[in-house]
């Protein structure tokens, strides 16, 4: 009987984790993509100051990272990959709706100057035109312990040594693309192979139908890598 008779896999992961997350917006969740949408038209209009212009997330990624950051409550949250601020703005909305008020988003693009405009409560730390390298040596620097990983740009191996100095034991890992051969895969692949990481599970992002369930038609490429202990049993 040691042996274990029921097995878990990535898109069932996927499916606790998102159902579970996003059910939680209930019935605020037309409230909250409203804000959302009024903040991102001031991101769009950042847009024509990019020196390379590239895609942004949609709208149901941006309501999965919101809610993610709302239920996790990050005191401290590292992103790479700014650019017009989208999923910068969400996850500042999701920990201040969430009650922190002491957070801190660190943030960085290789590519292009940043002009955030949002102003709540949360602190944003933008490092403009600086690799993840250059970046995530910064804030190992400062002594920061983040919480939260928010990976929309390709980590390089010089960010892998960094990223064990300045993780919490139980940080969580948001990584955008996760599809086919895109970077995310390549990123996901690179944090499993970590020794510290070894004991995670990895949620895919949410698939079409349960986005639809919850009023969301647009894709969400968004996967998690996460504690094991992060999941328990319910009696409800």
């Amino acid at each position: 009987m040691s042996t274990p008779r029921f097995r878990l896999n990535p898109s069932v992961m996927s499916d606790v984790l998102w159902q579970d997350v996003l059910s939680e917006l209930d019935l605020e969740r037309a409230a909250v993509a409203a804000r959302m949408a009024e903040a991102w038209q001031e991101c769009e209009a950042t847009r024509p100051k990019m020196a390379y212009n590239t895609g942004s997330i949609s709208p149901s990624a941006g309501l999965a990272l919101y809610a993610l950051a709302r239920r996790l409550a990050p005191r401290t949250v590292f992103e790479v990959g700014t650019f017009i601020g989208k999923s910068t703005v969400a996850m500042a909305m999701g920990l201040e709706d969430a009650g922190v008020g002491d957070a801190t988003i660190y943030t960085c693009d290789s590519s292009n100057d940043f002009h955030l405009a949002h102003r709540g409560a949360a602190r944003i730390v933008g490092f403009p035109r600086k690799t993840s390298t250059q970046a995530l040596a910064e804030v190992a620097n400062q002594g920061a312990q983040v919480d939260l990983f928010h990976l929309d740009g390709r980590l390089a191996e010089a960010d892998l040594a960094l990223l064990q100095r300045v993780a919490r034991p139980d940080a969580v890992y948001a990584i955008d693309d996760f599809e086919g051969s895109e970077k995310g895969v390549a990123n996901v692949a690179i944090l499993r192979a970590q020794p510290a990481l070894r004991g995670y599970v990895l949620a895919y992002p949410p698939d079409r139908r349960l986005l639809e369930a919850f009023g969301l038609h647009s894709r969400c490429l968004t996967a998690v890598l996460l504690p094991a202990a992060s999941f328990g049993f319910t009696t409800q």
